[in-house]
């Protein structure tokens, strides 16, 4: 009976010792798994994220670009607004400069043109 009870421990110890090392080789499995799931999920998530960085960079270039150019508009207009200002006012006096004379040659006339009329109207029509 010792040698049975000998030989049941020695098949239940063998017997547990199995047990324990196929649950932790399916663990290890499943560790194996997600270890290389997540690895993978991290190089995706780098690839992403460098292909964002890309994409950042250029638009951080487009908006430099456009900075740049909204000051460039900004400098034309503002050179063309001095133009205007300083141009107009000169122009607008010139012509109205040539618009008094213009009417002062026209005043003369028609002042002309009646004293001419009044002489030769007879003295009866006055």
């Amino acid at each position: 009976m010792k040698r049975f009870s000998s030989k049941l421990l020695a098949i239940a110890i063998l017997t547990v010792v199995v047990i324990v090392a196929i649950g932790c080789e399916e663990q290890n499995g499943f560790d194996a798994r997600k270890n290389k799931l997540v690895a993978e999920e991290n190089y995706r998530l780098k690839q992403q994220t460098e292909e964002l960085k890309a994409e950042i960079e250029k638009q951080i270039g487009l908006l430099e670009k456009c900075h740049q150019e909204k000051v460039g508009l900004e400098e034309q207009a503002s050179e063309s607004m001095d133009f205007l200002m300083k141009q107009l006012p000169d122009n607008i006096r010139e012509e109205n400069s040539q618009l008094q004379e213009e009417i002062q040659a026209l005043k003369s006339q028609i002042e002309k043109l009646q004293s001419q009329t009044q002489k030769s109207q007879p003295p009866s029509a006055q």
